[in-house]
């Protein structure tokens, strides 16, 4: 979970990190669907299988085609 900057230039803060090792992709929706309502989210980008799922609370989910490392 990563917050923009400020400020124009500034950094990007990291407010949460969560791991989804080991967790099929509706226990991967539930995660995140924790997530958008304990914070104000305004872009997901995930994985096709999870985004299948998320856009049904998060219609501009937007799906990713590599993942991050």
């Amino acid at each position: 979970m990563i917050a923009p900057p400020l400020t124009s230039g500034g950094k990007f803060c990291v407010l949460d990190g969560v791991q989804f090792n080991r967790m099929d992709y509706e226990e991967q929706a539930v995660r995140l669907k924790k997530v958008c309502d304990s914070y104000r989210v305004t872009c997901i980008g995930i994985g096709q299988g999870v985004y299948r799922l998320v856009r049904q609370f998060f219609p501009g989910a937007q799906p990713s085609s590599k993942a991050l490392k």
